[in-house]
């Protein structure tokens, strides 16, 4: 997929140089649309179904967060994918990776599915955690404290709705 997207940019930057390369491009972008991978199908039979019981796709989706790729539409995909895991009863190494992947994001930059990994830490947390984003929230780095506070946000948000 990444180079189909590369092939898909070089032939972007020269496409009004002539007839040729416009269709050059054409059918990179052509090529990149219809690419699907194996995973592309897996996601396809989630998308739809209960997870909850479905051991092989539980598994799938905690597996996809714990590596949390990053590619063309892979935010997206995460995105739906969370609401998946919403009503799920998580264990504590599932509670871990989605810990884990959101201190990645506060430390090395939010993306589009920040706020919706962020909805879970009540779920999530516990003293460790919440320890690291208190500190974490008076960082140096002003991107990193204020994706901590932001994170932490969600804490207060629950813990004033109890």
């Amino acid at each position: 997929m990444q180079a189909l997207h590369q092939a898909l940019h070089d032939a972007f930057k020269v496409r009004d140089q002539s007839p040729s390369r416009r269709e050059a491009w054409h059918r990179a972008a052509q090529k990149f649309r219809d690419y699907r991978s194996e995973v592309d199908e897996f996601l396809d039979r989630i998308r739809d179904a209960d997870i909850d019981g479905w051991a092989e796709a539980r598994e799938f989706v905690f597996s996809y967060f714990a590596v949390d790729p990053a590619y063309f539409w892979s935010g997206h995909t995460k995105q739906w994918l969370i609401p998946k895991i919403r009503g799920l009863d998580l264990d504590e190494a599932e509670k871990s990776i989605i810990r884990d992947l959101i201190m990645g994001r506060i430390h090395n930059g939010a993306m589009r599915e920040f706020r919706h990994f962020c909805r879970l830490i009540p779920r999530v947390q516990n003293k460790s955690f919440v320890d690291d984003l208190n500190h974490l929230s008076d960082a140096r780095d002003l991107s990193v404290s204020s994706r901590a506070r932001f994170a932490l946000r969600y804490l207060k948000a629950a813990d004033t709705a109890r």
